[in-house]
C-alpha cells in the first residue's frame, strides 16, 4: 500500500476474494494474497493512465489556447491522439507497470486452481481409501493453516500471533524443526533463510512475525 491508497478498499476487496475462492490451505491463501495485490496493482495502473490522459489533455490545452471544453479547432478526441503522441514515453512506462500485474494475476488464478481442483481430487482419493474408518481432522488443520497465514499476512495482528500457529505453518510448509533449549529453528533445502522462534508468553515475537512474512512473500 502507497500512502494515500484505501486500505480499507484493499481488504474489502481481499475478504470478498477469500469468500469467493475459499482457501483450505497456506499455499491456496497466498495465490488469494497474490491475486488481490496484483489486482490492485491494476486499480493503481489505471488510475494513473486516467491522470496521465488528463493531464496530457490539459498541456494541449494550454499548447494551443485552448479552453477546456472548447472543441472549435480540436475535437476532445483529437487533444487526446495529440496527448498521447506528445507523452507517449508516460503511457509506455505505465503500460510496462500494468502488463506484469495482469499477467502475474492470471498465473496466480490459474496455479490457485490448479491447486485446488489436486486439493479436491487427493480428498476424494483419500475419502475411498478410508471408507469406513474414522475421518481424520486434516483438513481441519489445514484451514486452521490458512487462517495463519491470512492474519500473518495482513501485517495488522503481528503482536497476536500464536507462537503454535506460527511454528504449525511453518512445518506445514515443509521445513525441518530443530529445538534447543527455548529456540526453535526452521530450515528448508533451498531457502537461505533460517527462521529462529522463541515464545514471547503464548505468541511470537514481531520481528519473527515480519521474518515469516518476507518469507512467504519472497
Amino acid at each position: 500500500m502507497l500512502p494515500g491508497e484505501d486500505q480499507s478498499f484493499y481488504h474489502e476487496i481481499l475478504e470478498s476474494l477469500q469468500t469467493e475462492y475459499a482457501p483450505a490451505t497456506a499455499q491456496e491463501e497466498m495465490l488469494v494474497h497474490q491475486i488481490t495485490e496484483n489486482y490492485w496493482r491494476l486499480i493503481r495502473a489505471r488510475n494513473m493512465e486516467s491522470e496521465s490522459l488528463k493531464l496530457s489533455l490539459e498541456n494541449v490545452s494550454k499548447e494551443f489556447g485552448l479552453k477546456g471544453a472548447d472543441t472549435g479547432d480540436l475535437s476532445r478526441g483529437a487533444k487526446l491522439a495529440l496527448g498521447l503522441i506528445k507523452q507517449q514515453n508516460l503511457f509506455s512506462q505505465v503500460n510496462r507497470y500494468e502488463t506484469p500485474a495482469e499477467r502475474s494475476r492470471y498465473r496466480a488464478i490459474r496455479e490457485l486452481r490448479t491447486a485446488q481442483r489436486n486439493r479436491a481430487k487427493l480428498t476424494g482419493e483419500r475419502r475411498l481409501s478410508i471408507a469406513g474408518r474414522p475421518a481424520r481432522s486434516g483438513c481441519n488443520v489445514a484451514v486452521s493453516v490458512a487462517k495463519t497465514v491470512s492474519r500473518i499476512l495482513s501485517g495488522t495482528s503481528d503482536a497476536s500471533i500464536c507462537f503454535d500457529d506460527l511454528c504449525s505453518l511453518l512445518e506445514h510448509l515443509e521445513f525441518d524443526k530443530r529445538v534447543r533449549g527455548s529456540h526453535h529453528l526452521f530450515r528448508k533445502a533451498g531457502v537461505d533463510e533460517r527462521i529462529n522462534l522463541q515464545r514471547y508468553g503464548g505468541n511470537a515475537k514481531t520481528c519473527q512475525v515480519k521474518q515469516v512474512r518476507a518469507l512467504i512473500l519472497k
